[in-house]
């Protein structure tokens, strides 16, 4: 078992995730505000 390359999976996973999590978070924050705007 190469438990580096697992806490290197499971790192870049996690850091990939918050990634998209905050892409997501800003997409929708933008929506809101074209939402309040119009």
């Amino acid at each position: 078992m190469h438990i580096w390359r697992l806490v290197e999976e499971t790192w870049f996973s996690s850091t990939f995730k918050n990634r998209l999590l905050h892409h997501f978070g800003a997409i929708a924050e933008s929506e809101n505000q074209i939402g309040k705007a119009n």
